[in-house]
């Protein structure tokens, strides 16, 4: 690997056995711009610079990372969503695509309102300051971990938001707020598959099944569940959902 057309071949030598060559070629075009600052089309024009030592290296590492399944946002600490950049790192969850149709749900029915929000389990921050981005009103997120609130907060001085950041676990401490809209994409697993789960495991999981869960209170009045089960006959009750239901 000398050049940057010699990219896409070492990627694809090294990673075919263990993904598609059209995930393959997305990856090394996101990697690419990352590290070299090169769009698909700059790659194309630029073709044959020549990589520096560095450079290579840093590439080989990304392969070796992916070679040991780690997903691409995790190696470059970075993730897109909803047009927006956010850092994440490992122990962070990686926003679904499915996600992106909450946040676009909720924009859609509070546009021309000011209200307050709540993102329960906020991880990173893409709900919570993708909402802020498009909407207006007072935002507050929560979440459980000390490294998510430190990672949501910066992903929100990033995209120069204003967020009420706070570390809480909502299944031990009692909410105050009033708030028009709350939002949650917990981390979810069916309660068939807790059991390959370690303890420590089990107690980051709030939800079975269904994983996408939005809460209207002011007015329209709506409740929006997006069913994530893959499984028939597998499609069991969001407890989560349950639990913020009864603050009301």
């Amino acid at each position: 690997m000398k050049k940057v057309s010699d990219i896409l071949p070492y990627f694809l030598n090294e990673l075919s056995d263990l993904y598609p060559e059209n995930e393959l070629k997305s990856i090394m075009y996101i990697s690419i711009n990352s590290h070299l600052g090169l769009t698909k089309s700059g790659t194309i024009l630029q073709s044959e610079r020549i990589l520096e030592d560095e450079e290579i290296s840093v590439f080989i590492n990304v392969v070796n990372r992916l070679q040991n399944m780690e997903p691409i946002q995790y190696i470059l600490s970075e993730t897109k969503f909803f047009g927006l950049s956010f850092h994440t790192k490992k122990g962070i969850l990686i926003p679904r695509p499915e996600t992106e149709e909450l946040v676009d749900w909720i924009i859609k029915d509070n546009k021309n309102s000011e209200k307050r929000y709540l993102d329960i389990g906020t991880g990173s921050g893409c709900i919570i300051i993708s909402l802020a981005k498009n909407l207006k009103g007072i935002f507050d997120a929560i979440d459980v971990s000390e490294k998510s609130i430190r990672i949501a907060d910066k992903n929100s001085i990033k995209n120069k938001v204003n967020i009420n950041m706070k570390q809480t676990d909502i299944l031990c401490s009692e909410l105050e707020g009033g708030w028009d809209v709350i939002v949650s994409n917990p981390p979810y697993v069916l309660n068939s598959e807790k059991e390959l789960m370690n303890d420590m495991l089990e107690t980051m999981y709030a939800a079975n099944g269904i994983g996408l869960a939005a809460i209207q209170i002011g007015e329209p009045k709506r409740i929006i569940v997006m069913d994530l089960s893959k499984k028939e006959g597998e499609k069991e009750p969001l407890y989560f959902l349950i639990f913020v239901l009864d603050l009301y």
